[in-house]
């Protein structure tokens, strides 16, 4: 139980702070939906097929990403300092996910799905997670090889080395065999976050990965240069700017954010193991834990 109201409580901050924002938000996807490739895509099931596909897809990356980004992983650390896998957690993301959200919204609306495609795809997305979120040990038999299920995505949040950084699919697990992510269980995995959590209080587990963050890059994670941030700061001044200035284009908006990262993905910084970076006696307790 205290589990389930940890992860409503996380829930709710996120649909609060959202809410709040949405006068911010929609007006930058109404900029973008109004520049986007095709004029007008056909109000079809295909297409809402499609939209599913293509978000299942792009979220695929958008997860990988958020694990390899110092800024990314801050927000999706949120989701990963449960220690229990319980459908509730399914629901339980950061407060600050209408901030990166766009890169998977805002790429939609630019193709030309309508907000009626992405409202649905979103409710599909959201539906399965709270399926996929639980600790449910069966087989679905060749269904494995191609969607998500709980024993693939078991994976995904555990603290074992040879998990970390594996299953990043949503709906779908042929992304991660196709893009080498994928893994089968070997060992018995152990749920959990590397590092410090803060799982019980939905509001200090949105703000100590900031915090905590911004001290490890100083100290303890030198990987992570000031290069590196700035390239990071860059994407982030782009964005705000563009919410400033909605004559620029949605195709440059994405190409400098998106070089921006590329340049700072290819020096030197924390993933997912490493974000925030565990004390020795943190790595003590997680080995002791998995030698078990």
């Amino acid at each position: 139980m205290q589990h389930d109201s940890a992860n409503v409580g996380a829930w709710a901050l996120n649909l609060s702070l959202g809410a709040l924002t949405l006068v911010v938000t929609t007006p930058v996807y109404h900029w973008i939906f109004y520049q986007r490739l095709w004029p007008e895509l056909p109000d079809s099931y295909l297409m809402y097929g499609l939209a599913v596909l293509c978000y299942d897809f792009l979220y695929y990356w958008f997860h990988r990403a958020s694990h390899r980004f110092w800024i990314l992983w801050n927000v999706h650390s949120v989701h990963h300092q449960a220690t229990r896998l319980v459908p509730t957690l399914g629901m339980r993301s950061s407060a600050f996910d209408f901030a990166v959200l766009w890169l998977i919204l805002g790429l939609m609306f630019w193709v030309g799905f309508s907000s009626q495609m992405i409202i649905f795809t979103l409710a599909v997305h959201g539906f399965y997670q709270i399926f996929l979120h639980n600790e449910w040990k069966i087989n679905l038999g060749s269904l494995e090889w191609i969607l998500n299920t709980p024993n693939h995505h078991r994976l995904h949040h555990a603290i074992n080395p040879e998990y970390l950084d594996k299953n990043f699919g949503s709906i779908l697990i042929i992304w991660d065999r196709i893009f080498g992510t994928f893994a089968e269980k070997s060992t018995e995995p152990e749920i959990g976050i590397v590092g410090a959590n803060h799982w019980s209080s939905p509001l200090r587990s949105n703000l100590i990965p900031w915090v905590s963050g911004v001290f490890n890059n100083r100290s303890s994670q030198e990987r992570v240069s000031a290069i590196k941030s700035l390239f990071q700061f860059m994407a982030i001044l782009t964005l705000l700017s563009s919410l400033l200035y909605f004559h620029w284009r949605a195709e440059w908006v994405f190409a400098v954010v998106f070089l921006c990262l590329f340049v700072a993905e290819l020096l030197p910084g924390p993933a997912r193991g490493s974000a925030p970076e565990a004390v020795p006696g943190e790595k003590a307790e997680i080995s002791s834990r998995l030698n078990k």
